[in-house]
């Protein structure tokens, strides 16, 4: 009897008999299982993923009626996934039925010589790789056509997957290369079609990005007059969409170039002026972006993100008076965020100002007083204003939400030592250890606080013990290293009371 998909399994003997084992086999590389109420598919005996949930069930013997469809993908959006499981529309289908439907369309997909049409780009394309990986000879065969055929004739999603997914990174450039020739055939033969402008300067990005120098002309010349006669010879939106998808897939050069051109055509157009500064501060031409932001400026006086992007490439090029003097227009404008605070406080700390710095990051922390980066550079900024109390406070606040922060944990135990709260250090070292044993860390403190207290008692040996099997077992040569990293303070306090 031939295979025919889920209904004919249901109805027939092979589902008695097979679901005794709940087990089905689709070749010797593939076996789905029924594990926990989910389906499991494993490749060579190894687990690989768990099903999801039934999409789509296609019958072989009538595989010639989805013709017109170009894969699963392009019908997702519209096909009935109610047994997805967080439908509000659920069916009573179990799950021993719902993993025959996967067994089904495995073989299906299988017997199909692995049609990626036939399955979800995102479940079939790591399927098939794996296989390639583990040896099957028939994937290996059909891998690139695959890749190819998708990127080819697929949607502009099933591109961007297989493109940020890297599969088009295994074709060869020679391979890639022929594959933008068919696509720039197929354009050209269908210059009278509804063709997808996103989609063609996609193509014409990914080309820049994958072939040599060489050949870019020869692309750039081909698809730019075909994408002229889509944008009906209005060149500036055309140049200025090539811009921001270079930029996006970080082909910098040719993005600054369709952004100048842009510019030759409407100088005056603020989403131009500041994309483009924006990505010459990503190219680290830090000048010369604030120059080009600043143009944006022009036109849309005191915009918070553009004087943001200012502030910063003054940061980077330590214009500091510069920069906070930006940062404070934004703050003027109450439209400072967390992040504004926070980067001014950085730019006060590079400049040497502790006191200034220390009012942003309490600005920030007033906005968020949980989050852990501005917790640490409060630590941090406190330890270099020599604020004994304030570190000692900002640091058991840290510890109350994150325990195992190892700079308020660290830094908290150097301080109480420096200051001989020698039996609150071994309190806090305690339970650092109940949560994590082998800190090396805590077991060091913890080291120093009992040498302070009991220099001759043998709980010191058992502890000295303890920390030094532990650091021989995790690195061998740490001991060393902790020795000359300990702080000054801590030494010279050591060296005074107990001599060397």
């Amino acid at each position: 009897m031939p295979r025919t998909g889920i209904l004919s399994i249901i109805c027939g003997d092979e589902m008695s008999i097979s679901l005794k084992s709940k087990e089905f086999q689709v070749n010797q590389y593939i076996t789905l299982k029924l594990e926990y109420n989910k389906t499991a598919i494993y490749i060579n005996n190894e687990k690989f993923i768990n099903c999801k949930y039934l999409l789509l069930n296609i019958p072989i013997d009538r595989i010639e009626d989805y013709e017109n469809i170009n894969s699963i993908d392009d019908i997702k959006e519209n096909c009935d996934n109610s047994l997805e499981v967080n439908s509000p529309l659920q069916y009573d289908i179990s799950s021993e039925m719902e993993f025959w439907g996967h067994c089904s369309n495995l073989q299906t997909w299988y017997e199909n010589r692995y049609d990626t049409r036939l399955l979800h780009s995102n479940l079939a394309f790591p399927l098939l790789k794996k296989l390639t990986e583990v040896g099957d000879f028939s994937a290996k065969k059909v891998f690139k056509d695959e890749i190819a055929a998708r990127f080819l004739n697929g949607s502009l999603q099933n591109k961007h997957f297989l493109y940020n997914e890297g599969y088009v990174d295994i074709l060869t450039e020679y391979e890639f290369k022929c594959l933008l020739e068919a696509y720039v055939f197929q354009m050209e033969s269908n210059k009278n079609l509804n063709l997808n402008t996103d989609e063609i300067i996609f193509f014409l990005a990914i080309g820049f990005k994958k072939l040599k120098n060489h050949i870019h002309n020869y692309i750039f010349n081909i698809f730019f007059n075909i994408l002229k006669e889509k944008y009906y010879f209005e060149e500036f939106l055309l140049w200025y969409d090539i811009g921001m998808y270079c930029k996006a897939y970080n082909i910098p050069d040719i993005a600054i170039y369709a952004f100048l051109n842009s510019l030759k055509i409407d100088r005056r157009h603020f989403g131009v002026w500041l994309h483009f500064g924006i990505l010459l501060k990503e190219e680290s031409r830090y000048r010369l972006a604030i120059k080009t932001l600043k143009e944006a400026l022009e036109i849309l006086p005191n915009n918070i993100i553009v004087l943001n992007e200012i502030a910063s490439s003054y940061h980077k090029i330590s214009k500091y008076n510069e920069a906070i003097n930006t940062y404070k227009k934004i703050i003027k404008f109450k439209s400072a965020s967390l992040e504004v605070w926070f980067s001014l406080g950085k730019v006060y700390e590079e400049k040497g100002d502790f006191e200034s710095a220390l009012d942003s990051y309490m600005e920030a922390f007033k906005i968020n007083p949980k989050e852990p980066n501005t917790l640490k550079f409060l630590i941090n900024i406190c330890r270099k204003l020599k604020d004994v109390e304030g570190i000692i406070m900002t640091c058991r606040y840290t510890l109350t939400f994150y325990p195992f922060l190892e700079p308020a944990l660290n830094t908290l135990c150097e301080v109480l030592i420096e200051n001989e709260n020698f039996d609150e250090t071994i309190e806090l070292c305690k339970k650092a250890l109940e949560k994590d044993p082998n800190n090396t860390n805590v077991l060091y403190y913890l080291r120093i606080a009992y040498t302070a207290i009991h220099q001759n008692d043998s709980i010191l040996r058992t502890i000295f013990t303890e920390f030094l099997s532990i650091i021989k077992r995790l690195m061998p040569n740490l001991i060393f290293y902790l020795y000359i990293t300990i702080s000054n303070k801590i030494k010279n306090y050591l060296t005074n009371k107990f001599g060397k």
